[in-house]
């Protein structure tokens, strides 16, 4: 019998899989104290398993005010022109937007994905082997 698939879960909290295992909590954070010089902060991914944690920068850069319920969104023309004199044709557009959600999702996938490996081949696994190959899958990050 197969192994049921849990929805990926984007709350911070363990999820349990199969072999009585759990999986790493993935978050992410938006680095403040990496800000650009243009105001767009990068989108980090904060890897966990069994208290150690790990980071991944995702190659992705945002306004904050483009952050809503774990995903990128536009940025208000009024918000844009008052905090990063931005012009109406210098907005992030859809299909920028989708592009970057579309990489968040990818990413999380692969984590799975190594994880799943790991488990179905019986090695115990780090969260810095976890990160490791995903690095080696995703070598360069795009910056957007």
């Amino acid at each position: 019998m197969l192994p049921k698939l849990l929805p990926i879960n984007f709350e911070g909290e363990h999820v349990a899989i199969s072999m009585g295992k759990k999986q790493g909590t993935i978050r992410f954070w938006l680095r403040a104290d990496k800000m650009t010089q243009s105001g767009k902060l990068p989108v980090q991914i904060i890897y966990s398993l069994h208290g150690q944690r790990k980071y991944y920068d995702t190659g992705i850069r945002i306004y904050p005010e483009q952050w809503m319920d774990k995903k990128v969104t536009g940025l208000a023309g009024n918000v844009a022109k008052k905090l990063y004199n931005l012009k109406i044709t210098d907005l992030p557009i859809k299909k920028d937007i989708d592009q970057q959600n579309a990489t968040l999702q990818a990413i999380i996938k692969d984590i799975r994905e190594i994880e799943t490996r790991h488990e179905l081949d019986r090695v115990s696994y780090s969260s810095q082997m976890v990160i490791d190959e995903l690095n080696r899958i995703r070598p360069t990050a795009t910056k957007t």
